[in-house]
């Protein structure tokens, strides 16, 4: 349905298919795309001077490959998706062909020539985790903890029934990164799992990205969408609470634009889109990030230091991996710039290559998953246009390839991989310490899952000494899972690093002991020492304790508002633990005399917000339109809330909001239909509120050639958008559908919104649960 951003055309971890033809392109000739060997893509790449590539695995050793997942000896478990596409009409798709596989290199000459078929019989598995006793696989719609019997898999058990419940298979969850807080995060995703006294835990965070996501030495979280090369967390997961009718004021939390998303592919580029004005420059080649998918963090040992914390992004539609460097000023808020411009780290011409994961490896190298495949749009947005392209350059076939390729600095060798699983716990703790991010992760999680409280105090030396800030932070979460922190320690550590992500982790921390008023004088103390840092998260941390010091924490917010009356960040903090409660957030504000009209219209809005959620949505529908709007519910998961969000709320970066837009609630319910049909490009303006560049492309695919989506289809997501929510407008039938299709039939592309003659701002006021409309 509604999908903003171009990107959303493609496949969550590689979206836009590529050599899709200009339709002012000329031919190349070519009566089909070359296949090359492994040995020809080498030659074929074009590198940044100093590294080399070097393939690791191809087929037939694996196939379709998409995610992976090391265990502790450097094995590694792949994710085939090889139900995927195997024609432009997406058949198989539903049949048991998924598979996880076990690569291992058993002569440790770096070459992964050994695979084992771990577990079969899945229908579009798209990711995997390796974890104490076993695996986490999304076998949507299911998150499942198999057992691993020595390399064979045992029983299995359900997590979470529908962890994966919402969209088609370009808008699943996918990731499973197990991070510096011991919860494993996932992309496109508002879950969190983890496995606390003997039993897996999932609970709510903040929603993030599209495909892949990749963390830093502070825990800091990155991932992207589509269309945006790299989007960043400026704050630890889960510090900033989330209030479903609050929508945040600053853009400096989660989901943060790192940088431009300009590219420089090596040649033309072909994709499905390229016929929209500024896609393509004048020489064919893609403006933009179409397809951004798997980025990663290098942490490793094998780059010179310059590289060090670098991001590294694929992007599968024009054949290449950007290079980003981070840099993070003293409030901890980071940006990134390119590395240079007018080039690439890693280009190819091969149109087959298509890089849809990054990885940190044990022997300090980054490694990339190349699907390598013709098709990789997915049916449901695949276009005429593309059907005609992929005929014509005979893309359907062949399927079931892959290749692992490792990135590695020519004059520096590789590090030898050890058996972690052989060492003991004190080995380990020193490991937390080695120059190889990898290293330092897969340690922290071994101490965790053993559970061996004997290292806690060479832990916590580690935390008052000179060690680096990072090997500091792994100790800190380490003791964290060993359950052997208690306020007093959390005190000390604090004390002895000042200025530090260590020092507001340590705050963070303090809201497990929410029981303890020692542990909330400590709080106030370090927040009052502190920089700016301390005050924002003295502001997340105070509600945790709000159930047994109420009164205690009413003043101290109080006073934070008072002294940081024009900081967003302190607000927000505020407004966004006050869910179902945001009146106290304005009486708080009035007790103050503060009258930002900034801060007063978020809340109030998030007020309406939550009114409108208590509003029946079918009480003024008859039976066929109950019906329809109870279809219209399920479809839209499918079809429109991975882009628009679950409850219309939007998505950062990827879409407008439904709930209460003016262009949902339209009373022309033909604009509606033939935005469904056809799609919508170019800036808009929802509810007063502008959607376009820089923060979003704002290009939505149309369904009309959408094989899943009949009339009954559109009608039904229509009339749910336009009464879910709060939202009330005359719902739409299968013959008005039936009958814009056929009125529009000879339509090719997107509309504009000046195209669509939209009727100008409109005024909607509601009397209990009825509308009436009029034009300003």
């Amino acid at each position: 349905m509604k999908k903003y951003t171009i990107v959303i055309l493609l496949f969550v971890f590689v979206s836009y298919f590529s050599n899709c033809k200009s339709p002012n392109s000329t031919s190349t000739g070519k009566e089909d795309s070359t296949i090359l060997s492994p040995e020809q893509a080498i030659k074929d790449f074009k590198i940044e001077d100093g590294f080399e590539i070097q393939t690791i695995a191809s087929e037939p050793l694996i196939e379709d490959p998409v995610a992976m997942g090391f265990d502790e000896d450097g094995n590694m478990y792949f994710v085939e998706m090889r139900g995927y596409m195997q024609n432009e009409d997406g058949a198989g798709e539903n049949l048991p062909l998924g598979r996880i596989k076990i690569l291992s290199d058993p002569d440790d000459d770096g070459i992964y020539d050994k695979s084992k078929i771990f577990m079969d019989s899945l229908v579009m598995p798209r990711a995997v985790a390796v974890v104490d006793g076993g695996i986490l696989v999304i076998a949507p719609p299911k998150l499942l903890f198999v057992r691993n019997d020595n390399g064979v898999a045992g029983e299995q058990s359900v997590i979470d029934s529908a962890f994966a419940n919402a969209g088609n298979v370009e808008h699943q969850p996918n990731g499973l990164l197990r991070a510096m807080d011991n919860w494993i995060y996932s992309a496109k995703s508002d879950k969190r799992i983890r496995f606390i006294n003997n039993k897996w835990v999932v609970e709510k965070t903040q929603f993030r990205g599209q495909w892949g996501i990749t963390e830093d030495d502070n825990g800091k979280l990155y991932y992207n969408e589509n269309s945006t090369m790299l989007l960043g967390d400026n704050f630890l997961p889960n510090v900033f609470a989330e209030n479903k009718n609050y929508r945040r004021i600053s853009r400096n939390i989660y989901s943060v634009q790192m940088a431009s998303n300009k590219v420089f592919p090596a040649v033309k580029t072909y994709v499905n889109r390229g016929y929209e004005p500024n896609m393509l420059d004048s020489n064919g080649k893609l403006n933009n990030v179409s397809a951004a998918c798997g980025p990663v963090i290098y942490r490793g040992d094998n780059f010179p230091a310059a590289y060090y914390g670098n991001a590294f992004v694929p992007e599968p539609a024009a054949n290449m991996i950007k290079r980003l460097i981070l840099k993070e000023d003293s409030n901890h808020l980071t940006t990134a710039y390119f590395a240079y411009q007018n080039r690439e780290f890693l280009t190819a011409t091969d149109e087959r290559f298509r890089p849809v994961n990054g990885y940190n490896s044990p022997d300090g190298s980054l490694i990339f998953i190349d699907m390598h495949r013709g098709i990789i749009q997915h049916t449901t947005y695949l276009t005429p246009y593309l059907r005609k392209h992929i005929d014509s350059m005979h893309l359907q076939r062949p399927i079931g390839m892959g290749r692992l390729y490792r990135v590695k600095w020519k004059d520096n060798p590789l590090s030898k991989k050890m058996k972690l699983s052989t060492l003991s716990s004190p080995d380990l703790v020193t490991l937390l310490s080695h120059k190889n991010g990898w290293y330092r992760d897969m340690a922290q999680r071994l101490l965790v899952d053993r559970q061996d409280t004997s290292v806690s105090k060479i832990l916590q030396d580690i935390l008052i000494s000179g060690k680096p800030e990072h090997v500091k932070l792994h100790s800190l979460y380490t003791l964290e899972g060993l359950n052997k922190l208690t306020p007093a320690l959390l005190a000390n550590f604090a004390e002895a690093n000042k200025s530090s992500v260590v020092y507001t982790s340590c705050m963070k921390l303090l809201e497990g002991f929410n029981t303890d008023k020692t542990a909330l004088d400590i709080l106030l103390k370090l927040g009052s020492e502190n920089d700016r840092p301390g005050k924002i998260q003295l502001a997340n941390s105070l509600p945790y304790f709000k159930r047994n010091f109420l009164s205690t924490v009413k003043s101290n917010q109080a006073k934070l508002i008072t002294a940081f009356s024009k900081d967003t960040l302190i607000v927000d903090a505020i407004a966004g633990s006050e869910e179902g409660k945001e009146e106290n957030v304005i009486a708080l504000l009035k007790q103050k005399k503060i009258s930002d009209t900034t801060w007063t219209k978020a809340i109030a809005a998030a007020i309406d917000r939550r009114k409108k959620s208590l509003i029946d949505p079918v009480a003024d529908l008859n039976p066929k339109q109950r019906e329809l709007y109870y279809a219209g519910e399920g479809n839209f998961k499918t079809f429109c809330g991975t882009c628009h969000g679950q409850n219309g709320e939007g998505i950062p970066k990827v879409a407008p909001h439904l709930a209460g837009s003016n262009w949902a609630m339209n009373p022309d319910s033909s604009i509606a239909i033939r935005i469904v049909l056809d799609g919508l490009t170019g800036s808009i303006n929802v509810t007063d509120k502008f959607y376009g560049p820089p923060d979003y492309a704002t290009s939505m695919p149309g369904l009309r050639y959408n094989i899943e989506t009949n009339n009954g289809v559109v009608a039904s997501v229509i009339t749910y958008i336009r009464n879910a929510w709060g939202n009330k407008a005359n719902p739409v039938t299968v013959e008005n559908v039936a009958a814009i299709r056929a009125a529009t039939q000879q339509r090719t592309t997107s509309y504009t919104e000046p195209e669509l003659g939209f009727p100008g701002k409109f005024q909607m006021k509601r009397s209990k649960n009825k509308v009436s409309v009029s034009k300003k």
